[in-house]
Order: structure tokens, then sequence, then C-alpha cells
């Protein structure tokens, strides 16, 4: 009877033991999307004077100027890709991204993947811009082939960061950077909002959790990024 009960309790303990690991294994955390915070040196939220510390004085300042809150703005500009998506919630004046909400854009910015209205080669739009008054700015940076920009609140703040063309120097914490493909950028950051596509350029969407977003074209048959934009909010 002694030798049955040792039998007993030492299974009792190997299926705790199993119980054990299999509670282990279950709770076992998801892993966490990356979550971008800045690019180009420059964080979200860092002022102005930031950007020019690092970057000196902008090759151009196109106004963004403020409307109706509850609607979701879209510019349109200058587009080295053949016209590119409406719809990224942050953006300036058609620099390829639509506004902040509340926001629309005055004038075309050069260089980068448009939105709905954009078209023509890349620098062509921007050189006219309407007079107004505003707080809001986009500072835009072209460095030879290099083409990036900053969107200024009226607190001085950067709240959105872009990057386009085939090269650049802007990548984001995971190491994406203009030329990554689509199977690169799916491998980090997994979940997208959502799809766009419009004029050959695709938008792929992480904002929700990670604040980051691309565009893509095809080049000889691969899908790569010709554009990025870390944005301070969905």
């Amino acid at each position: 009877m002694r030798t049955r009960a040792i039998v007993i309790a030492i299974t009792l303990v190997a299926f705790g033991a199993l119980g054990t690991v299999g509670d282990a294994q279950k709770k076992k955390p998801a892993r966490r999307d990356p979550v971008e915070t800045g690019m180009l040196g420059v964080k979200l939220l860092d002022s102005h004077t930031d950007v020019l510390r690092k970057w000196g004085s902008p090759t151009r300042i196109v106004p963004v100027k403020m409307t109706d809150p509850s609607q979701e703005a879209a510019g349109g500009g200058g587009n080295p890709f053949g016209g590119g998506p409406p719809g990224m919630p942050m953006g300036a004046g058609g620099g390829g991204v639509a506004p902040p909400v509340g926001m629309r854009g005055g004038g075309g910015a050069p260089g980068g993947p448009g939105v709905a209205g954009g078209g023509g080669a890349g620098g062509a739009g921007g050189d006219q811009i309407e007079d107004m008054t505003t707080s809001f700015t986009r500072w835009e940076y072209v460095r030879g082939a290099v083409n990036f920009a900053f969107l200024i609140d009226d607190q001085n703040k950067v709240i959105q960061i872009d990057t386009f063309g085939l090269t650049g120097p802007g990548r984001t914490s995971t190491g994406i950077r203009l030329g990554s493909t689509f199977a690169d950028v799916m491998r980090v950051y997994r979940n997208p909002d959502e799809y766009v596509f419009k004029n050959g350029v695709m938008q792929v969407k992480f904002l929700a959790n990670s604040h980051v977003a691309f565009q893509f074209r095809q080049i000889n048959g691969v899908q790569r990024v010709v554009f990025m934009t870390v944005a301070i909010g969905k």
C-alpha cells in the first residue's frame, strides 16, 4: 500500500509540473508592435529649433491652414512617382499625405508621392502659395536626391516626419528605410490598419499601433518603400 501511495504521489507531482509548464506557455506575452517616435535624428514633439540645429534652414516652407476639425483634408502637389494615394491622416499641404485632422495644406510640396489631385514632376508644386496667416507649417528639405520634411504645429513642435525617394538617410527604429521591401516591412510591423491603392502606388498604414505609414512602388518586380511617414497620432 505504501509503495502504491508513493507511485500515485509521484504521478500527481508530474502532472502538476506539466500543468505549470502549460500555464507558463499560455501566459507568454504576445509580441508588441514597435512604436516609432522619430526619424532623421529628430523626435516627434521636438522643438522647431531642434530641427534647425540638426538640418539648418529648410529648402521650402509650405503653409498649412486650419479647417473644420471634423474633416480629414488632403493636399495636392508634386509627385515624382506619378501620383499617390490619398488618406494618410497626418501630413501637410500636398507633400504626399493628407494633413492632420482639422488642417488643409496650401500649395504643393516638392518630391513626395502625392495625394489625390497631385501629379506632375517632383518639385513642380509649391512655388505659388496662396496668401494666408497660419501657425502650422511644413518644412521641406532637398539635399540633392534626398527629400524629407517636418510638419510643425502651432506650438512649434514636430508632429510628423516624412522622407521620400528611392534612397535616403531616414530609417525607422526597426531599420526599415527607403528601398526596403514590402516583406521587410510586414515582418516587423505585421498588422496594417489599411491599404490604399492609387496611380500605381500602394500605401500601407500602421498608424494606430506604430505611428508609421509607408508607400510602395513596384521596382524591378519588387514592391519597395518610396515614402515613409512617422506621425504623432492616427
